[in-house]
């Protein structure tokens, strides 16, 4: 599996994830994985998900982007407040990941 691959499956997987929290997500199924990794390149600020702080999260994110993580955020922390401390874990490990995969050795843009 390639990276742009295994990073869609992930998208994918964090979409359900995200979804069994109650966040109103269209399908990620049918975009390119190229055009997932240079969306996710440009629009995760790292230095934030490594501080885990969901206001700044969701401040940092643009209005307009193809897969609309503004409003995508924004519904997160809605809810971020009633996750339990697990929930919360496992979406900043997600964030962690796709950040580890967009600047690896690997990555289309290296």
């Amino acid at each position: 599996m390639n990276l742009g691959n295994f990073l869609k499956q992930k998208v994918i997987n964090f979409t359900q994830f995200l979804k069994e929290q109650g966040v109103d997500l269209p399908s990620v199924e049918s975009v390119p994985p190229l055009l997932l990794f240079n969306e996710l390149q440009k629009s995760l600020p790292i230095e934030i998900i490594k501080t885990r702080d969901i206001e700044a999260l969701h401040a940092a994110m643009e209005a307009e982007s193809t897969l609309d993580l503004k409003t995508t955020i924004a519904q997160v922390r809605e809810k971020y407040l009633d996750m339990n401390l697990q929930t919360r874990d496992k979406f900043w490990r997600y964030l962690d990941c796709f950040c580890e995969c967009i600047n690896s050795e690997h990555s289309p843009n290296k």
